[in-house]
């Protein structure tokens, strides 16, 4: 939280920042998926249901795909082809 405080949007968080920001969410999205997968046996439907809702939001956040490179390999299959 204190890496983002004040900030609107991922882009204006500072390089350096961002790297740390990134290992930090990928830290709570593993603990979500413990809490979704409910392997310690004590999280409530909800509570699972809630976690899964929030790993997934999280997940789309730091598991990203620029555009050029999705469009590099699409067109470097065509080449291939």
């Amino acid at each position: 939280m204190v890496l983002m405080k004040g900030v609107t949007r991922l882009s204006a968080v500072p390089h350096d920042k961002r790297v740390r920001l990134r290992a930090d969410t990928n830290r709570v999205i593993a603990e979500l998926k413990t809490v979704g997968e409910n392997k310690a046996g004590n999280a409530s439907k909800t509570e699972q249901a809630t976690a899964k809702a929030l790993q997934k939001d999280l997940t789309g956040l730091v598991n990203y795909v620029p555009w050029w490179v999705s469009d590099g390999i699409g067109a470097a299959n065509l080449l291939i082809r």
